[in-house]
């Protein structure tokens, strides 16, 4: 109606490109491993999704 971008896929497009400047850091810097690392120890339940999860999930819903 009005051309303004919906807040949520504004919000998907935000994290991809943050993702893709994850993806070109050096495997040693420290904000790589903390984002990219597998959860610690299982709790009882459904297992904790990964910030790399949610990328994945949100590159499915757009598409690509």
């Amino acid at each position: 109606m009005y051309r303004t971008p919906n807040n949520v896929t504004t919000i998907k497009v935000q994290t991809l490109k943050w993702a893709g400047h994850l993806v070109r850091m050096s495997a040693d810097r420290d904000v790589q491993k903390i984002i990219l690392r597998k959860p610690d120890g299982r709790i009882a339940g459904r297992q904790k999704l990964r910030w790399s999860d949610y990328i994945e999930n949100n590159l499915k819903s757009m598409g690509v």
